[in-house]
């Protein structure tokens, strides 16, 4: 009996050890993995997120966030800009939208993800901006459509106080709230 609880008494103190080697382990390598990542994100200059459809490409230098591809970017902010740290949301100073951007889903650029956004350029046609997409940016101050835009959804720019200057195009079939809360609402 004596021998038995004498090898218990060795295993337990064998496994402990293992396990507090391991958990040294991880935690080790969970630093090591946040500083390398941390790193790799504070020096790359240019960054580029894919869908495989839509890609988005931000230059940190000029704070340009580039959309290219063919399709609508929705979904975009919770999948692929999730990798975006609050620092390099924070620098987006313009986005582009390339010819053959479709869409922009409901609240994709909103809720102050995006808080120095201070110019939105639609380079093509555009079919719709979604409910709420560029919502709640509050320095935004320039939309720019070079093509046409079919469809602008409802609060499309809710409280994107600053806004001075939107060339919404001929034709194009305008919320009575996609402005609410801007220069541009006449029930203010």
């Amino acid at each position: 009996m004596k021998i038995w609880q004498k090898v218990k008494s060795i295993m337990a103190k064998k496994v402990s050890v293992n396990v507090f080697e391991i958990i040294a382990f991880f935690v080790i390598f969970l630093v090591v993995r946040f500083l390398l990542v941390e790193l790799a994100t504070y020096t790359a200059e240019e960054e580029t997120f894919t869908d495989g459809v839509i890609t988005a490409k931000f230059d940190e230098e000029s704070g340009t966030l580039t959309f290219s591809g063919r399709g609508a970017v929705d979904g975009f902010r919770r999948r692929e800009l999730k990798d975006l740290t609050p620092k390099q949301r924070a620098s987006v100073r313009t986005i582009v939208f390339k010819d053959g951007i479709t869409s922009i889903g409901d609240c994709e650029f909103s809720d102050r993800h995006f808080i120095n956004l201070e110019t939105v350029i639609f380079e093509g046609d555009i079919n719709a901006i979604g409910d709420c997409a560029f919502s709640t940016n509050p320095n935004l101050t320039t939309v720019q459509f070079n093509g046409n835009c079919r469809q602008i959804g409802s609060l499309a720019f809710f409280q994107c106080c600053t806004l001075d200057s939107i060339n919404v195009p001929d034709g194009c079939r305008l919320s009575r709230d996609a402005l609410a809360w801007t220069p541009f609402d006449k029930d203010r």
